[in-house]
């Protein structure tokens, strides 16, 4: 028990120590760059993104899946790795050759030349990566992701800030991938040896790691067409403001939604039956409406000014694609409970369907919509969310009972209480001018105070089931877990 805490406590360092950095680090380029070198870095890199979880070829989840592996286990694994980083750092060079005939943007062959290594950077340090997860060595992990993400963060602020433009991008993703892995390496001392692949344990690997890499690349994939679809047909400087608001929306998504679902995921795995993950399902709907439906709202009210005060005026253009996004609120929790609720259950089979089915709807009316403009290609995203939402709604009632009615008699006091904060401000919105600070943060106050005391009064009337009381549930259940 006493490992398992120490190994929580260092992935829980690493993961918020990393995220205030990288949100430093954007927030400083975001200022200093324009939205084209945000574009065509975005265009370059969603391919290179793809290729970088293709070529990890799901080899840590594979090797631990093994109670005991032989070093020529591993060793094979080593040399797999090594042989898909190299094929897949030659198909990022070839596509650099290609792309003067898809682009008329030169950038982009140059940022995919720059690139093209990460794939083979990345793979020679895994095994290690698997060897420290393997061991609940976690400190190792979390000392390479916080260096490699303050040392990439500050050669890219430097670069930005002696005017290199978007080299100051390419720069960040390629040193972080490779002080990535040189730390590793230092950190654990372990070599492969000149032990021949076993072409048994290479194919084992392979079935086993294609089946994690597949979902994984479908997953990213769907981020991903959107980016290369919009840098083709409606162009980098689109992309680039999308990409600017995209990123502010997963930055609220990571440092309040992604804790509250890390956290279930070992909650549910915990619990005893079906009746029992209901319930627990249940309170964590009721926490997330209570903290996403006043938060991206509000985020979706005050997105032009948001972009403003924090950027400066030439993303005025990335705040209404963020006042588009935050749009899909009332969606956000049944959409970010219900991969926590299906691993809980062992229907896993059922997360790579929905994702493959996401992959095709979002190919399809990506291609279409970007025939028109970005406005049109975002409100099609927030109506996919909504769609889909429905889809897990529909599993939840099927699998484990949770329907329409549970979730609403859940969710009701924060829809009401954010209508409430929607016409507080709607009714402040002539008191100044929004693009003060000292107003933006009257106004966010004002907005706040209304949800909080409309909420609570509903509460302490029996309006509506206590999300507060959920709230603390869920807290009391970690607490004994721990």
């Amino acid at each position: 028990m006493a490992s398992v805490l120490k190994a929580s406590a260092w992935s829980f360092a690493a993961n918020w120590g990393q995220q205030l950095i990288s949100t430093g680090t954007f927030l400083f380029l975001a200022y200093q760059l324009q939205a084209s070198d945000f574009g065509i870095v975005a265009l370059a890199a969603a391919v290179v993104d793809l290729f970088t979880v293709i070529a990890r070829f799901g080899q840590v989840e594979a090797l631990l899946q093994h109670a005991d592996t032989s070093e020529e286990h591993i060793a094979s694994s080593f040399w797999l790795l090594i042989a898909i980083g190299f094929g897949l750092t030659l198909a990022i060079v070839i596509l650099g050759v290609a792309s003067p005939y898809l682009y008329d943007d030169m950038r982009v062959e140059t940022i995919l030349f720059l690139l093209a290594p990460i794939p083979i950077i990345q793979n020679v340090a895994i095994i290690h990566e698997y060897h420290l997860r393997r061991r609940l060595e976690y400190r190792g992990i979390a000392v390479r992701n916080i260096s490699a993400t303050f040392l990439s963060g500050l050669a890219s602020i430097t670069l930005a800030y002696w005017g290199f433009g978007y080299y100051a991008l390419v720069a960040q993703k390629l040193i972080f991938t490779a002080i990535n892995s040189l730390a590793l390496i230092l950190y654990l001392r372990w070599k492969p040896g000149f032990v021949l692949p076993n072409t048994r344990y290479v194919r084992n690997l392979a079935r086993a790691g294609f089946n994690v890499s597949s979902s994984n690349m479908i997953g990213m994939a769907n981020g991903r067409i959107i980016d290369l679809f919009v840098g083709h047909f409606l162009g980098v400087v689109a992309l680039g403001n999308l990409r600017i608001a995209w990123r502010l929306f997963d930055l609220l998504l990571q440092f309040v939604v992604q804790p509250i679902t890390t956290v279930a995921v070992s909650s549910f795995t915990r619990l005893r039956n079906y009746k029992e993950i209901k319930g627990s399902v249940l309170d964590y709907i009721s926490v997330l409406s209570l903290i996403c439906f006043p938060l991206f709202v509000g985020a979706s009210v005050f997105s032009t000014q948001i972009m403003v005060v924090m950027l400066g005026q030439k993303w005025g253009d990335s705040g209404w694609i963020l006042g588009y996004l935050c749009l899909s609120a009332f969606a956000l929790p049944i959409n970010n409970i219900f991969a926590p609720s299906i691993i809980a259950t062992k229907n896993t089979d059922i997360l790579r369907n929905q994702s493959v089915m996401q992959l095709v709807f979002t190919s399809v009316t990506v291609a279409i919509s970007t025939q028109f403009n970005l406005p049109t290609v975002i409100l099609i995203h927030v109506t996919r969310v909504y769609l889909f939402s429905l889809v897990y709604l529909y599993i939840l009632k099927r699998d484990m009972d949770v329907g329409f009615q549970d979730v609403l008699r859940k969710s009701i006091g924060p829809l009401v209480a954010t209508a409430a904060m929607f016409a507080a401000l709607y009714a402040m919105q002539n008191i100044g001018n929004r693009n003060n600070l000292i107003v933006l943060i009257v106004e966010i106050g004002a907005a706040a105070l209304t949800y909080l005391l409309v909420v609570g009064l509903g509460e302490y009337l029996g309006f509506w089931s206590g999300n507060a009381a959920a709230t603390i549930r869920l807290i009391q259940r970690k607490i004994g877990k721990i």
